[in-house]
């Protein structure tokens, strides 16, 4: 009598179900960590693209964010260099940049209706960047110092979801235990954070300050994904961006 070597029907299926069970689990980890890395790489080549823009506005026409005196005007995206304007400004600077209205931003409020560090207001204007993100500033923004910087924000992936600001659980002192916490700029001022690269911490929006020749984050948590640094005083160690 010949013996048969092969798979059974039913061994088969419960193979299958086992490999099944196992990319159920594994692949949303492998996705959310993949989109996260792209998230964080982005927000540092827009965070750099609107630097460059910010030095090359003082660099060519002498105009610098703390210098900045005027409010834009009703329609912001005609606003010229010389008009001391933060439109002005990025309009002669952003390459490659598109214009966002009051009027269009209204309609995005609902978008970002969580967001809740520089977040969008009534006279909130924006720039659709080259490479796909949006930046997103309060319209009347002027004299940014470092005193009074200007907050704005980064959508590194537009009105993509998940829209949502990026946070950080924070590391305690006690044996190095790391427990949850909200958002990173609610933290007590000594708190060290993280973001861990999952879909509920690692998003796609990074609230920024601006001020002087400086683009910095404007959490901890934002500036952990920069730098790496789980610290909460950010405002000196990442300067240089």
């Amino acid at each position: 009598m010949r013996k048969n070597n092969g798979f059974t029907l039913a061994e088969v299926l419960i193979t299958l179900g086992i490999i099944g069970v196992v990319a159920a689990l594994t692949i949303p980890t492998l996705i959310s960590n993949t989109n996260s890395r792209r998230f964080a790489s982005q927000f540092k080549k827009s965070l750099s693209t609107i630097k460059q823009a910010i030095l090359l506005g003082e660099a060519n026409y002498d105009v610098a964010l703390s210098n900045l005196n005027a409010t834009c005007g009703t329609n912001g995206a005609t606003d010229r260099i010389e008009d001391m304007t933060i439109c002005g400004l990025f309009n002669a600077t952003l390459a490659g940049a598109t214009f966002i209205p009051q009027s269009t931003i209204a309609r995005e409020r609902e978008v970002y209706r969580e967001i809740s560090t520089c977040g969008i207001g009534n006279t909130t204007i924006g720039y659709t960047l080259a490479d796909g993100s949006s930046f997103y500033i309060t319209q009347g923004s002027n004299s940014c110092t470092k005193e009074t910087p200007c907050c704005a924000f980064i959508d590194v992936n537009g009105k993509n979801n998940p829209n949502k600001e990026v946070s950080g659980v924070e590391v305690t002192s006690y044996n190095n235990l790391i427990m949850p916490a909200a958002y990173a700029q609610d933290l007590s001022e000594d708190a060290q954070i993280y973001v861990p690269e999952d879909s509920q911490h690692m998003t796609d929006v990074y609230p920024i300050y601006l001020y002087d020749q400086e683009v910095v984050p404007a959490t901890a948590a934002a500036a952990y994904v920069l730098t790496g640094v789980t610290k909460k005083d950010h405002s000196e160690s990442h300067r240089g961006i």
